[in-house]
């Protein structure tokens, strides 16, 4: 049987959005029972430490709400501590590739908090950095903010990507349409921070929300617009002599001839075209989430996943009630079916450990639906009430 993990908002008056579900008396279900603590409110997202194999393991959960932020830490079955986000709304967790630190992202305030991670306990410091949105403004009520999620900056995710010894952070900004790279750097107190490298801007209303990496590939699945935006990752070319390097290359860009590059980056301050450790990403495609038939206008795109042993693309679509399995075509993907979640705004979905399976997290209609999934092609298996559930854990 499959270690469930199931988080459900218990306070929707405290949230960026409106549920229409019904508030969640547990916040936290494994395996069907109640993980019950009154100090955990609208649990939205969560994560398991990879170096816990037992029965009962350790995982970090967001609290989400715009009043407060905070991370709830969870093992064997039990609370174990609740630390600052240092913002508001937490939303997303993410590893450093050590294993070190943790990576928080504040949806409201478009702040990162990065904490310690104690390597015999699993708990979290409190933060010992904290990066923000230098173009930030005060942030707006409840009510604009729904009527106009891009009025202002929202960070929504991360995802680590190193580059020849060098360590970025990509970040998308749902509310000003772009991709942040940050360097992950550190002090000479050894902390690490964040240095904002560059921002690749996409199409206006496009609402980047979550990243998934494949090979040298980005694939951003953008809220707003329903469609998914495939990047190619250039990174510092390679040392040649006397700390110079090189870069040759021919970039493909669409709707442009090739551009032909060759140029010789010196030591720091010595620079020319390229800085040897910036890295830079080139949109190759955007593909609708959505089959041709269907307009985009009441739909918003929530999670996506790649299987993990054949070539599929998963995007969950809200509005259209349903998922989109996409085929790894080398680079590029194409939509092979989509079915129903039957319910209604699926907010989360996850494959079983053998990807065999898929829970979906239908967040309106209170309950989540297991379905087989062979070939690119599913079946319903059961289905679960479960009131208010957003996002699920195997």
């Amino acid at each position: 049987m499959d270690k469930l993990y199931i988080s459900s908002y218990t306070k929707h008056e405290s949230l960026a959005h409106i549920p229409k579900g019904k508030c969640a008396k547990s916040p936290l279900l494994f395996l069907g029972k109640s993980i019950d603590s009154c100090m955990i409110y609208n649990p939205a997202f969560m994560i398991k430490h990879p170096k816990t194999n037992s029965m009962y393991d350790t995982f970090y959960i967001c609290l989400e709400s715009i009043q407060t932020g905070d991370i709830a830490v969870v093992s064997n079955n039990k609370l174990k501590q609740i630390v600052t986000s240092g913002g508001k709304s937490s939303c997303f967790l993410a590893f450093d590739p050590t294993l070190k630190y943790m990576i928080n992202i504040n949806y409201w305030d478009s702040s990162i908090s990065i904490h310690n991670i104690n390597t015999e306990n699993y708990l979290l410091s409190e933060p010992i950095y904290i990066f923000k949105h230098n173009e930030r403004i005060q942030p707006v009520g409840l009510e604009s903010h729904i009527k106009n999620r891009q009025s202002e900056s929202h960070y929504h995710s991360a995802l680590f990507v190193e580059i020849r010894n060098n360590t970025y952070l990509l970040v998308p900004d749902l509310g000003l349409d772009k991709i942040h790279i940050f360097n992950f750097i550190y002090n000479e107190s050894g902390i690490p921070e964040l240095s904002l490298e560059s921002s690749i801007p996409l199409p206006p209303g496009s609402g980047p929300r979550y990243m998934v990496r494949k090979h040298g590939f980005i694939y951003v699945v953008n809220e707003l617009n329903s469609t998914i935006s495939i990047f190619e990752i250039f990174g510092p070319p390679p040392a040649i002599s006397n700390n110079s390097y090189l870069c040759k290359t021919t970039l493909s860009l669409p709707n442009s001839s090739n551009i032909n590059s060759e140029f010789i980056c010196g030591p720091s301050g010595n620079e020319s075209n390229i800085q040897k450790t910036r890295p830079f990403l080139i949109n190759r495609n955007t593909i609708s989430t959505l089959p041709p038939s269907v307009s985009n206008e009441n739909n918003k795109c929530g999670g996506i996943a790649i299987h993990k042993k054949l070539p599929y693309l998963l995007v969950s679509n809200r509005g259209h009630d349903s998922i989109s399995v996409f085929k790894f075509e080398n680079s590029d993907i194409q939509i092979i079916n989509v079915f129903s979640t039957l319910g209604i705004t699926p907010r989360h979905f996850t494959f079983d450990d053998n990807c065999s399976n898929i829970y979906v997290a239908n967040q309106d209609s209170d309950n989540v639906n297991r379905f087989s999934f062979k070939n690119g092609m599913v079946k319903l298996v059961e289905s679960i009430h479960v009131d208010s559930p957003n996002f699920i854990l195997t």
